[in-house]
């Protein structure tokens, strides 16, 4: 079982993989599950937050995923819920989280967003190498568990080329040069400021984790995330990614993104603006 977070403790989660900044709190499943679902007005047709939390679930262990910890966030008297899931991995360098979201105001759509750099704010921010939902209209419970199935199939490709990656840049060592021609591209593309070009290099020389003494494209890649925690949450995920692209080059990766099909949907034509479907 899922390990639940108890409301008023601290957050983990949305610690290190979002913010919660304009009035959302931390709480506990059975809060989300008292929450009140309005009923359906015309072609808007809103479900229960958990109804969302559930159907994800279940496409996640129909694809093999167990989740280790989850938390929730309720925000305008319970209209806007936020969740997020961390799936089990035997990775140690890497974390599988899964960003839910969902309203009753239809401020946003029901929604699942997932991959290596996943972002989930209160202020609306939602960002992940896979984006999924569907607005609130006629058949949202018929087309959301598709929705969410294809996404889990996507995310099995993502969560593989980030493996791949790690033990890629692991494999390839630097030299002085390479490191410093990486750092100056990297701020040429916007990804490092030139305040921050010595704190990384310097732990980069001597990292403070013992594990990333040695000279690859790995250790690198920690020293920039190391030194770039002193930037906001999104702007180092963002900024990762980019750097991300400059070692792939590199190191002779060529990862593409994840196909995600969204053709053979059950969707009639007239609903086909209710479906969103985003691969950065």
């Amino acid at each position: 079982m899922a390990q639940a977070i108890e409301k008023d403790s601290k957050s983990v989660l949305f610690s290190q993989n979002g913010m919660l900044h304009c009035g959302a709190e931390i709480c506990t499943e059975e809060d989300v599950r008292k929450s009140k679902t309005p009923p359906p007005d015309g072609r808007f047709c809103p479900v229960d937050h958990m109804t969302v939390s559930d159907c994800a679930r279940e496409n996640l262990a129909i694809g093999g995923h167990e989740v280790i910890q989850q938390e929730h966030s309720l925000t305008h008297d319970g209209q806007r819920w936020f969740s997020l899931l961390e799936l089990e991995t035997n990775s140690g360098e890497l974390s599988r989280i899964v960003g839910l979201r969902n309203s009753h105001d239809k401020s946003f759509r029901a929604q699942v967003v997932t991959g290596t750099g996943v972002f989930v704010c209160d202020n609306l921010s939602f960002t992940g190498e896979i984006n999924v939902g569907r607005k609130h209209t006629t058949h949202i419970l018929r087309d959301m568990p598709i929705l969410m199935g294809k996404a889990v199939k996507a995310m099995a490709g993502v969560f593989k080329d980030s493996e791949q990656r790690v033990e890629a840049y692991k494999e390839r060592e630097l030299s002085r040069e390479e490191v410093h021609d990486i750092v100056c591209l990297a701020m040429e593309q916007g990804f490092i400021t030139s305040g921050k070009i010595k704190p990384i290099l310097a732990e980069y020389k001597q990292p403070r984790h013992e594990e990333f003494s040695p000279p690859t494209a790995w250790s690198l890649s920690n020293a920039f995330t190391e030194i770039g925690k002193a930037w906001p949450l999104h702007t180092l995920q963002e900024r990762s990614m980019g750097m991300n692209g400059i070692l792939d080059a590199h190191c002779g990766l060529d990862i593409r993104p994840a196909v995600l099909d969204a053709e053979d949907l059950v969707l009639t034509e007239d609903e086909n603006a209710d479906l969103v479907v985003t691969i950065s």
